[in-house]
């Protein structure tokens, strides 16, 4: 398999406010952009320290890359970043757990340059619920996917199809 990235949705920034002040893990659903192509269903549990666990799903595979949407169960920092850096699928744009920045063989110039433009982890929150602390009401909020990975995503499925059409 070659080594490919992942791009994740999920509700990071809303959800470390909201664990501050929340007994209850909250429930979020994402997407994020991986290296590599990974197979559906799988789960991952940290062996390690607390536990955390996230599941994820395949949404769509790209050449090189696969857009996942994850579950959490838990709420830990890094959580996602850790788990897909764990499978050997990290985040397009992670510092951290990502490695070195990889371009694909024979990438188009749009996924080139979109690629080198993208200055962030490939990862966004889609939707976030949970109970509040004081009312026990439940709350869910949902987030449109940002531009820069609409743009991102769209140049990995121009890429993938002229691969393939080559």
């Amino acid at each position: 398999v070659p080594s490919q990235q992942i791009v994740v949705i999920d509700l990071v920034a809303v959800r470390r406010e909201v664990l501050r002040h929340a007994r209850v893990p909250p429930a979020g659903d994402g997407h994020a952009l991986c290296d590599g192509q990974l197979a559906g269903g799988a789960g991952v549990e940290d062996g390690g320290g607390r536990g955390a666990i996230a599941h994820y799903r395949v949404r769509e595979k790209f050449r090189s890359h696969t857009l996942v949407e994850c579950r959490l169960e838990t709420g830990r920092t890094h959580q996602i970043r850790v788990h897909m850096a764990h499978v050997k699928h990290p985040l397009i744009g992670d510092p951290l757990y990502g490695g070195a920045f990889k371009l694909p063989k024979a990438a188009t110039e749009f996924l080139v340059s979109t690629l080198r433009a993208f200055k962030r982890q490939a990862l966004h929150a889609e939707k976030l619920s949970f109970i509040h602390p004081v009312s026990g009401e439940q709350l869910s909020f949902d987030a449109p996917m940002p531009e820069d990975m609409v743009v991102l995503i769209k140049a990995l499925r121009e890429d993938t199809q002229a691969f393939n059409a080559a």
